[in-house]
């Protein structure tokens, strides 16, 4: 399956596909266990002192204590929804974020 999909995505526009390699790739039974997910993430507040803001997904993943600055974790977490990131990388996208 994941030999077809790197055809498809990688080499071949979508349109110039036959009718039966979308069938086959559309169809095919081991679709079903691809799962797709649109996680939604959210600031959350520390009530530490002094008050920082962190992000937290909709699946429970969390990367606490990002800032004081809520405009600008606000703005990090659009940026993760609008990217539509995995929870799997939100800590190395928080990494990133507090280094530059």
């Amino acid at each position: 399956m994941a030999d077809r999909l790197y055809f498809f995505f990688a080499q071949e526009p979508y349109s110039n596909l036959s009718n039966r390699a979308k069938k086959g790739i559309f169809e095919d039974e081991e679709r079903s266990e691809l799962k797709r997910t649109d996680p939604a993430f959210y600031v959350c507040r520390d009530i530490s002192s002094p008050t920082m803001f962190g992000i937290r997904c909709s699946d429970g993943t969390r990367a606490p204590r990002i800032s004081t600055d809520y405009q600008e974790v606000y703005r990090l977490a659009q940026a993760c929804n609008r990217c539509r990131l995995s929870p799997v990388h939100l800590l190395d996208v928080v990494t990133d974020f507090r280094c530059s």
